[in-house]
């Protein structure tokens, strides 16, 4: 069968007024590309490895005013600097206008859908690295208590017999600690694979 070429017109913005600040513009519909933008930003202010920076629910609020600042970039023609203005996020949600712009955005509702899904799917990749690399520490270690053994001397069959046991007894405590590895025949254990997640109108600025 012959296929056609698509001939869908590009996502057209609309214009939408409110209060003081008059009307602007809005794109009605997340690209892929701004998913993955949008994504990319949440999960890396979700899963920031420094600890002691954020307490878990200051990260899971960085992660949401980073979809504001994105879906604001992204789908408005409206000009914001959040990071000079302290003011910006409470101005733009207080008034009301956030939610005019989600509101108007076709398929945001859908996108928070999915990005809830990826954070899931994230957690537990991050919860199965961290146990992997706490078992391959512990298996590390015995192999370590095992190798001062044989190099503390006692080579009688009866000093090797005692390291041997004492090497199966640690390997069987870790495989028991393991949810995923059988430590007792680890040969080829590759590493992880790093998660990856991976023409707008010009800006106006936002009346206060």
């Amino acid at each position: 069968m012959e296929k056609q070429k698509v001939k869908l017109a590009s996502t057209e913005w609309i214009s939408k007024e409110f209060s003081r600040q008059g009307e602007f513009k809005i794109k009605p519909w997340l690209s892929l590309e701004d998913k993955l933008k949008l994504s990319e930003a949440y999960l890396n202010a979700i899963f920031d490895n420094d600890d002691n920076k954020y307490t878990h629910a200051m990260k899971e609020l960085e992660a949401e005013y980073s979809i504001i600042i994105g879906v604001v970039d992204l789908c408005t023609d409206l000009s914001i600097d959040f990071e000079k203005d302290s003011a910006g996020f409470e101005v733009i949600i207080s008034s009301g206008l956030w939610d005019l712009i989600r509101s108007n955005i076709n398929n945001y509702n859908e996108f928070r859908e999915e990005l809830k899904s990826m954070v899931a799917h994230a957690r537990e990749d991050f919860a199965l690295e961290k146990s992997i690399g706490t078992s391959f520490d512990k298996l590390a270690e015995a192999a370590m208590g095992l190798i001062e053994q044989f190099s503390n001397a006692d080579i009688s069959d009866e000093g090797m017999k005692r390291a041997a046991e004492t090497f199966k007894s640690s390997l069987e405590t870790l495989q028991g600690e393991s949810p995923v590895v059988n430590v007792t025949n680890v040969t080829n254990t590759s590493s992880v694979p790093e998660k990856k997640v991976r023409k707008r109108t010009s800006k106006k600025e936002i009346t206060q």
